[in-house]
């Protein structure tokens, strides 16, 4: 069985793009979550080895919260995603 992956993104275009990439490259999805409480429902639920988590996500809890979560229910490795980047004084 392949390596199972959360997605949690909520835009709709990035997470079905990742979704694709992964699938094609051998990956199993157990799901893709637009917020916090879809993500908790699918670690309950679903098998989960890894979660990419978008930093920012439109809806409170941010992903940073989302992660600590899904950390509290299964342990498993989280990759955050941002397009965020620092700012050079």
């Amino acid at each position: 069985m392949p390596i199972q992956i959360l997605i949690v993104e909520d835009e709709l275009i990035i997470a079905t793009n990742l979704e694709e990439t992964l699938l094609n490259a051998g990956y199993g999805i157990s799901g893709i979550a637009r917020t916090y409480a879809e993500a908790r429902e699918i670690a309950r639920h679903k098998a989960v080895d890894v979660a990419l988590v978008d930093v920012r996500l439109a809806t409170a809890p941010d992903g940073i919260a989302t992660a600590r979560e899904l950390l509290r229910i299964k342990k498993i490795p989280i990759i955050y995603l941002t397009d965020n980047t620092d700012k050079k004084p």
